[in-house]
């Protein structure tokens, strides 16, 4: 029901994706959720009604916990809300500390990975410390609470530019753009061939 949702925290994230597809014959829609988890929340919250019984592609940036080589996509399993400072034991949560949100994803050919969501970027490098790439970014959580119910799915491809820690801005600087042309790259033909479905 409806033609796909592509979604990011910035329009330069995905307008070459939303290009291609609609020049192969997916009339997408395009949502922009704004960047930061505050503005993320308020955005996405208002778009909620937009979404509602839609397959929704969430494309995001990302820093990785652990080694950086190069731009590489990942898709979420799910995501929770996981602070600097209540990963690194400086701090903890009121309330919802133990919830985990599990994406209801299209299946893609992509490794998948966990994405913790905070607030503020870590300045310390931090290591996954499971077999699981796990990821940081600053919108999934917000996105995927308010839109996860009333999606039909919500699919979320990340793209690394990033290691967690000190050199993460000027890392993602240089590689933001290959990012998005990345995620172009992939996605639109995965979903030309998924194409029958929005039809």
């Amino acid at each position: 029901m409806g033609h796909p949702i592509i979604a990011s925290a910035a329009q330069f994230e995905t307008i070459e994706l939303v290009d291609r597809l609609r020049g192969s014959g997916v009339n997408a829609t395009q949502l922009v959720v704004g960047v930061g988890l505050t503005q993320s929340a308020i955005i996405s919250a208002r778009l909620r009604d937009l979404v509602a019984g839609r397959d929704v592609f969430f494309c995001c940036t990302a820093g990785i916990l652990g080694d950086f080589c190069n731009v590489e996509l990942f898709t979420s399993l799910g995501v929770d809300f996981a602070p600097v400072d209540v990963r690194t034991g400086q701090g903890y949560l009121v309330t919802n500390s133990e919830e985990k949100l599990m994406l209801t994803s299209l299946q893609l050919p992509l490794p998948a990975c966990w994405v913790h969501n905070s607030a503020s970027i870590s300045l310390k490098t931090e290591k996954s410390t499971k077999d699981l790439p796990v990821v940081e970014t600053l919108e999934l959580y917000a996105v995927a609470r308010n839109w996860l119910p009333v999606a039909k799915s919500f699919t979320c491809v990340v793209a690394v530019t990033n290691a967690v820690g000190p050199d993460a801005h000027q890392q993602w600087k240089d590689n933001f753009r290959d990012a998005a042309t990345l995620t172009a790259n992939f996605l639109a033909n995965e979903m030309k061939v998924m194409g029958r479905r929005w039809s």
